[in-house]
């Protein structure tokens, strides 16, 4: 990935299949969400391309651009919250739409709950829809694991699986993109170098680069 300053190397720490079915389907059009929710881009663009019909009007909510890209790839608008990460989702949801509307969290077998509690305290009927699974690397490494300056963790699940894997003192800083991950990784004992991010990888690192290389 392009950086001005920092050398950035992504180390995929999961694999991802699409397993969204024809009863997944059947059970989603029996519950009827006025809103669907959106959290990943494999996700969004692998239901866009199979069931697009389905979307239109209806009420779609990306949680960042590249989910929103995802979609609109596909012929579907979507909004994005200001706050690009399950705290911003339910902010939005909650300031856009009203108590007991249905709302479809389209997202991986591994989800955070923090947005459902958030939603269905306020009123919402909310249920979880699995598009794809998320699978742990056997095969994970970090190339020259030494001199590290920073781990930018993408999802709570992601951070697990590397603090079991290469423990906490891989680098200076532990950085997060969004604060449902930076919640996680405080559990877990990890000092949560500022700043926050959000679901745009890019800009995070730039914000990164801002606040200590310029």
């Amino acid at each position: 990935m392009a950086s001005e300053l920092l050398e950035v190397v992504n180390v995929p720490l999961t694999t991802t299949e699409y397993v969204f079915s024809d009863s997944d389907f059947r059970r989603l059009r029996d519950f009827d969400p006025r809103i669907l929710v959106f959290t990943s881009s494999i996700g969004a663009e692998g239901f866009a391309l199979s069931r697009l019909d389905f979307l239109r009007g209806r009420k779609v909510i990306a949680i960042g651009d590249a989910t929103l890209s995802a979609l609109r790839s596909c012929g579907v608008e979507a909004n994005v919250p200001s706050q690009k990460d399950s705290r911003g989702l339910a902010s939005y949801t909650k300031s856009e739409f009203q108590s007991g509307d249905r709302v479809a969290l389209m997202r991986s077998n591994k989800p955070e709950r923090s947005l459902n509690k958030s939603l269905s305290g306020d009123g919402f009927e909310v249920v979880d829809f699995t598009l794809y699974e998320l699978r742990e690397r056997v095969d994970a490494k970090i190339p020259g694991i030494s001199g590290v300056f920073g781990i930018l963790a993408t999802s709570p699940l992601e951070i697990e699986i590397f603090i079991r894997k290469f423990g906490r003192s891989v680098a200076k800083h532990y950085f997060s993109i969004g604060q449902t991950t930076a919640a996680r990784m405080r559990s877990l004992g990890i000092n949560v170098s500022d700043p926050v991010g959000n679901s745009n990888f890019v800009e995070t690192i730039r914000m990164i680069e801002r606040e200590y290389l310029q």
